[in-house]
């Protein structure tokens, strides 16, 4: 239904990786390949959406923190801006 976070690391050190990963949640995502939309999650402070960010990828199978570049409050905050559709 969802999709799979086992490759979010490699999806974040990808050129645009980090910036597609804090838009997609910053302004969700429909798209008729999964059943479910990913929500927006710009109601949270940037402290919280960077802890997300890092928790998923560190989590479910991908990189220990100190083989990825984590997330900053300062870096969500600097990609906040219009919303994307």
């Amino acid at each position: 239904q969802y999709p799979g976070l086992a490759h979010a690391a490699a999806l974040a050190a990808a050129p645009g990786g980090r910036e597609f990963l804090m838009d997609l949640h910053l302004h969700g995502l429909a798209s008729p390949r999964w059943r479910a939309p990913m929500p927006r999650m710009d109601h949270l402070p940037d402290a919280e959406l960077a802890a997300v960010l890092n928790y998923m990828l560190t989590a479910f199978g991908n990189a220990r923190s100190g083989d990825v570049q984590l997330f900053t409050p300062g870096d969500v905050a600097a990609r906040r801006g219009p919303r994307l559709s």
